[in-house]
């Protein structure tokens, strides 16, 4: 890992690396040789052997001086892994707004050169377009003339159906008016005349039957008056056999 973010990237010679203290041989190489796990177990041996020697206590010093570099290059590291990755996507996203940008005009490119060749005025394509073009456009302007000329038959023959209409229907009521007062004058006169024959009828028959009682007295009728029948010999008649005798006495009895 110190690798990546060492300046010179190299192994030193051992006795070099072994001569050397563990800050002043990674500030000198930039890198950690094989050994330096040795001499970090022989220094840690020795920190433990401090309090009974203090003149050892350079070795101590050493030690954190090599872990704080070892943290400055692990920051460090982490640092230029980001600074990487930003890179990389920002030249990912170039690259992408790159290939739109030229697909964009791939596609510009093909239609202006499909509308050149369809508008060339000797191309073949060209012409039956503006052939079909015409066409189309001739087609379109029968098309609504006809519309515009059914509508207005249409129109006419509404308005006509109309006039019809309201002619018929005139004619029926004004004949209905007719016949209803013909019908109501018809009653009228007959009801009259009607009434007129009843009223002679009535005065003749009453003058006939005057001169007749004068001759012919009701001798049954008076003898009716004085003979009394019992009840059990009277004849008793069924609304059927009374609905089936003739009608033969007078209606004005």
């Amino acid at each position: 890992m110190l690798r990546l973010f060492a300046k010179r990237v190299h192994l030193a010679p051992l006795p070099v690396a072994r001569q050397l203290p563990c800050g002043q041989f990674l500030m000198r190489t930039g890198h950690v040789h094989r050994s330096f796990h040795a001499d970090q177990n022989q220094d840690t041996v020795v920190s433990m052997e401090t309090d009974q020697h203090p003149e050892q206590g350079t070795h101590i010093e050493s030690l954190h001086d090599c872990a704080t570099m070892l943290q400055e290059g692990i920051t460090e590291f982490g640092n230029g892994v980001d600074k990487a990755i930003g890179g990389l996507s920002s030249r990912i996203d170039a690259n992408a707004a790159e290939t739109q940008r030229q697909i964009k005009l791939c596609i510009r490119d093909d239609k202006r050169d499909t509308a050149q060749i369809y508008s060339e005025p000797g191309s073949d394509m060209a012409k039956m377009i503006r052939e079909l073009r015409s066409d189309i456009s001739a087609l379109r302007l029968t098309v609504e003339k006809n519309h515009r000329k059914n509508r207005v038959d249409i129109i006419g023959l509404r308005d006509e159906m109309w006039g019809k209409y309201g002619e018929v229907k005139g004619n029926i009521s004004d004949k209905y008016w007719e016949l209803s007062n013909d019908v109501y004058k018809r009653y009228w006169e007959l009801s009259n005349d009607v009434h007129k024959k009843y009223w002679e009828t009535r005065a003749e028959v009453k003058s006939n039957l005057l001169s007749f009682a004068y001759w012919f007295p009701p001798w049954h009728i008076i003898a009716a008056c004085f003979v009394k029948t019992p009840l059990d010999e009277r004849k008793v008649f069924t609304k059927k056999q009374v609905d089936g005798m003739p009608r033969t006495t007078p209606s004005c009895f």
